[in-house]
C-alpha cells in the first residue's frame, strides 16, 4: 500500500458470517490512447454528417417523387443541420462531463 492511501473493501454480511473482501478497482482510460481519441473525433464526426447527409437525400428523394424540386430538400437538409447540432452538443456534454470514462 502505497504512502496515503487506503484501501477499500466491501462487506459481505449474511445471517450466519460477515466477510470483508478487497474491492476491485475499475480500470481506468488515461486518455492518453490514440484509439481513445480516434473514437472520440468519429463519434463527432458521425454525429455531424450522417444527419446532414441524410436530409440531404432524403429530401432529394422526396422532392424528385412529389416534384418539388428544391423544397424538401432544403427543409429536411436544413433539418439535418439542426439534428447535427444538438447531436454535436450531446457529445461535447457527455466528454466534458466525464472526460476519462467517455
Amino acid at each position: 500500500m502505497k504512502d496515503g492511501a487506503r484501501e477499500r473493501f466491501d462487506v459481505v454480511m449474511s445471517s450466519e458470517t460477515t466477510q470483508f473482501r478487497r474491492k476491485q478497482e475499475p480500470e481506468k482510460k488515461d486518455g492518453s490512447d490514440a484509439w481513445y481519441y480516434l473514437g472520440l473525433v468519429g463519434q463527432i464526426g458521425f454525429a455531424i454528417a450522417l444527419p446532414i447527409a441524410a436530409g440531404g437525400i432524403g429530401g432529394a428523394y422526396i422532392d424528385t417523387w412529389l416534384g418539388t424540386q428544391p423544397r424538401a430538400t432544403l427543409l429536411l437538409l436544413l433539418l439535418g443541420v439542426v439534428v447535427s447540432l444538438v447531436g454535436f452538443f450531446s457529445v461535447i456534454k457527455e466528454v466534458s462531463r466525464n472526460p476519462k470514462n467517455f
